[in-house]
């Protein structure tokens, strides 16, 4: 014989599971303008959910735009800090090397590269954060929560439970 009570789609078994006893009770206890806030709810996620894949596709995009632009500006700033620093290392002012002004050309020579290590290390940062959301988004969890269509239909599917008892 067939129960009588509403299922709802489990997304770790992937079948519908009858809601039990207890949660029936649970529902015919709730007052109804819980349930109708409820309902209210999950159509409304639903339907914000349901544009996520344009919003997806749009930021996927400038993501990985934006990854693309970071990765060149980090491996010109790795190219500079390269030439630079087999400058230093080859450079020998030999018997120059007393006189104040090559310390002080050598010196002002030097004054932009802590702030290009310092450019390199926030670029790498932001391309690290740019990496992190471009694969949260290839793998359907941006947006947190639905992070398979069997959570987004576990979801959708409390709507039967909480509406067979709504009246």
């Amino acid at each position: 014989m067939r129960s009588i009570r509403p299922s709802y789609w489990d997304a770790d078994a992937a079948e519908e599971v009858e809601i039990s006893p207890d949660m029936e009770a649970f529902l015919i206890l709730l007052p109804a303008s819980i349930k109708t806030s409820m309902a209210e709810y999950i159509r409304k996620a639903t339907e914000f959910e349901g544009d996520r894949s344009d919003r997806d596709d749009l930021l996927l995009e400038f993501v990985t735009d934006d990854l693309s632009q970071l990765d060149e500006t980090i491996a010109e700033s790795e190219d500079t800090i390269t030439e630079f620093s087999a400058f230093l290392a080859g450079f020998d002012p030999g018997k120059f090397g007393d006189v104040e002004e090559v310390t002080t050309l050598m010196n002002d020579l030097g004054l932009g590269f802590p702030e290009r290590l310092s450019y390199k290390d926030r670029i790498t940062f932001f391309a690290t954060q740019a990496s992190v959301v471009q694969g949260r988004i290839l793998k359907g969890s941006f947006w947190g929560g639905f992070d398979s269509s069997d959570r987004r239909k576990q979801f959708r599917s409390w709507l039967r439970a909480i509406l067979a008892y709504a009246g």
